[in-house]
């Protein structure tokens, strides 16, 4: 089962190259993957600011700018860090998404 596209692994692979340069940092540097943890977290706060917001729990001038769109961009923006989190630990996320999704298929099948 091909759950990214090539395109897409191709895309996070780049990119996920040109943040190391960048930042000057050795593959598998824990500073750099700490800093990924760090950054997710920080995604994960805004993405449940938009939820939040969508419901209502935010200043007004947050509900106003809430939309399908920014609750979108920083579902993907999750998604993205998560990648590059896995890109630079060297783990194989489509293997362990299906051996995830697998586990999880058994445990609702024992429910």
């Amino acid at each position: 089962m091909t759950l990214l596209s090539d395109t897409l692994k191709a895309w996070v692979t780049k990119q996920e190259s040109i943040i190391w340069q960048t930042q000057k940092k050795e593959r598998g540097d824990a500073s750099h993957l700490l800093a990924y943890t760090v950054k997710l977290g920080e995604e994960v706060g805004e993405l449940a600011e938009q939820v939040l917001a969508r419901f209502g729990y935010q200043r007004k001038s947050k509900i106003m700018a809430a939309g399908n769109d920014e609750l979108a961009d920083e579902c993907a923006d999750v998604i993205i860090v998560s990648l590059f989190l896995a890109e630079a630990a060297g783990i194989d996320i489509e293997k362990a998404l299906t051996r995830k999704m697998e586990k999880l298929e058994v445990r609702n099948k024992e429910k």
